[in-house]
């Protein structure tokens, strides 16, 4: 795992969570275990969201949208990835109608999938100089918040045409019980609630959250914030707010009692690799942790199954860098050093003992060497040298692979 964005339950016991590098991770026992899938994509996933238990979208930087159709067990790349462009929310209008909001520098960007998110197409808005940070769906109208603005933007023919509507105050959150109740979280911490589908808020006393408000049905809704777990009853009317034991970045309920949550990186500790998470099965009110582990100086990691995986390390010395194994989860490692390298990267896994990384061995006129070990990550010999700085490998089987990087002349590079 590395910092995780967003969590999302498609049943209550199945768990998706998205993060940086690629980071799609599923739990089939409410959080406790998480294996790793395999999305083939090194860019970090901001948010996704589920209509049911089968259909599901998550999205990220570079337009990557991927999509599954069978729970989780298979995802999907789709959608238009152009420039320097990022989807940072997604939200289902119904089952076959996905749409996705973003920005472009200082333009906002608007998605639309009408076939439950295979194929995408971008929409003009007609605005410009703003950007879109979350989407949400009220009925078939779908609102989109405006960053570091009080507006909210009410698309409707699937954002052809846009209405600007004033909220109280800038607002980062917005969350719908069904068709006309919904709620609003400002950067202030105060939280709205409307009855008419967003065209009118009234201030919610005695909450004080700041997160992302998710019903799960159309009278629980929860938001999880730094220090509490805040629950309504009553779509919204009043709210129980929790106390964590533990400061928590993102989380979620998959029904009443179980839910999953995971901590920030800690500043003091920048060796840490991995989100600290805990689980709970009373609502909240107490956290269990799952350990973690620290390394020296991780850059990436990636599992092939729940117990093995594999973590390239920058090394404790200037001209030596390492990867590391695990045959327990993570419980303990085991390192070996890339020689003449500076920096390793891009770990990937096709077996247990099969596995590639590459070392950078010079930073300037940049030269990156292949490594594979045969033997569980014991010994890492050279396979090739690149010129360049080669930062991903992925394999499809055992003979066809890929470099991912850029070439001397910094252009973007993929070699085969």
């Amino acid at each position: 795992m590395t910092t995780i964005n967003q969590v999302r339950f498609a049943s209550p016991t199945r768990a998706f969570a998205v993060g940086r590098f690629g980071t799609l991770l599923r739990s089939d026992n409410a959080g406790v275990t998480w294996a790793r899938l395999r999305p083939n994509w090194d860019g970090d996933l901001y948010a996704l969201e589920f209509y049911d238990t089968k259909h599901g979208v998550a999205v990220g930087d570079g337009m990557i949208i991927l999509a599954t159709h069978d729970g989780g067990e298979t995802w999907v790349r789709s959608g238009p990835m152009e420039g320097n462009r990022s989807l940072s929310d997604v939200a289902f209008v119904n089952r076959d109608t996905v749409v996705a909001v973003g920005s472009e520098l200082t333009d906002p960007l608007f998605a639309v999938s009408e076939d439950g998110g295979d194929a995408w197409s971008l929409v003009a808005t007609g605005l410009s100089g703003i950007r879109f940070s979350s989407v949400a769906v009220s009925g078939a109208r779908v609102l989109a918040l405006e960053a570091g603005s009080a507006t909210m933007h009410e698309a409707t023919e699937l954002g052809r045409q846009w209405t600007t509507r004033s909220l109280p105050q800038p607002c980062d959150y917005l969350g719908f019980a069904d068709d006309t109740t919904g709620v609003l979280v400002a950067a202030s911490s105060a939280s709205y609630r409307t009855i008419n589908g967003g065209v009118t808020w009234s201030f919610i006393s005695g909450l004080t959250a700041y997160g992302e408000p998710v019903f799960q049905n159309p009278s629980r809704g929860v938001i999880v914030d730094f220090a509490n777990v805040s629950v309504t009853q009553n779509a919204g009317v009043t709210w129980q707010s929790t106390p964590l034991s533990e400061q928590i970045t993102t989380g979620q309920f998959g029904d009443d009692a179980h839910g999953v949550f995971f901590a920030p990186l800690s500043t003091n500790t920048p060796n840490q690799f991995v989100d600290a998470y805990y689980t709970t099965s009373n609502g909240g009110a107490s956290l269990t942790p799952h350990p973690t582990r620290s390394l020296d100086q991780p850059t990436f990691v990636d599992f092939v199954s729940p117990s093995v995986g594999f973590v390239t390390l920058g090394g404790r010395d200037a001209d030596i860098s390492e990867v590391a194994v695990t045959r327990d989860g993570g419980d303990t490692w085991a390192s070996a050093t890339l020689d003449s390298s500076l920096i390793a990267l891009g770990p990937f896994a096709l077996s247990e003992s099969r596995a590639w990384a590459m070392g950078i061995r010079r930073v300037f006129n940049p030269i990156t060497a292949v490594h594979r070990t045969d033997d569980g990550g014991n010994t890492w010999p050279v396979r090739a040298v690149l010129d360049g700085w080669y930062s991903a490998v992925y394999f499809a089987d055992a003979n066809r692979g890929f470099a991912i990087g850029r070439d001397l002349d910094e252009h973007t590079s993929v070699l085969a």
